[in-house]
This record gives C-alpha cells, structure tokens and sequence, in this order.
C-alpha cells in the first residue's frame, strides 16, 4: 500500500515529500492500483465511520487504554482468525473478501474508538 505524504508530518520526513507539496498537504501517490482512488477510500472511511457510530449506540465508552486495547485486540483476533480460515481452505474467495473487509473495518473502527474516547 502506497504511503500518504505530508511535508511536516513527524512520521514522514520532507525529503519524501513530492516537488511541489506544500507543509501539512496531505496528498495520495499516483495511482498505484485499482483501488488507489479517493472514491475507494472514502467508501473504506464510510464504512468505517458507520461501524464507529453503530458501536457507539451499542456499547459504553471505553473506560481505559487497557480497555480500549482489549477490545481492539479481540477485533483483530477475529481478524486473524478469517484469515487462517482462507488459508486452510475453509471459505471461498468471495466469501473470505467480505468477511476479511467485515473484520477490518471492525479493527479500523476499535481503533477509531480509541482516538476518540481517550485522547
């Protein structure tokens, strides 16, 4: 996946940054693949977000990091476990893309919580 740049950025130094980038510019690199458009991440992000909210209706706050890692954890756990699932044989690939996106977007959405609950 490609890396998104930003001059400025603490994690990401200027001499990465593209000719012409002003500081703080976030930018995507050329597109790399099919799905490297802002349409696909902005159906990722929804998707996100929807799950966010949808867990928030449903669940308490987080009322530690420790909480708020276990649950993530747990999150990607199931994660893990899909993909162990595809890797013996157990789903098909049309199913394990959907729940391989299902769990995904569940551990994006833990960590979402995270950011906005404790920080």
């Amino acid at each position: 996946m490609p890396k998104m740049a930003c001059c400025g950025n603490d994690y990401i130094h200027k001499a990465d940054c593209p000719e012409g980038q002003k500081p703080g510019e976030f930018r995507l690199p050329p597109a790399q693949a099919p799905w490297d458009s802002w349409d696909a991440l902005d159906t990722a992000f929804a998707a996100i977000a929807a799950e966010t909210l949808h867990a928030r209706g449903r669940y308490l706050d987080f009322n530690s990091g420790h909480e708020g890692y276990a649950v993530l954890l747990e999150e990607v756990e199931e994660l893990w476990e899909v993909v162990r699932n595809h890797h013996a044989g157990v789903d098909d690939d049309q199913g394990y893309r959907l729940r391989l996106r299902a769990e995904a977007t569940q551990v994006a959405a833990m960590a979402v919580r995270i950011i906005l609950e404790l920080t």
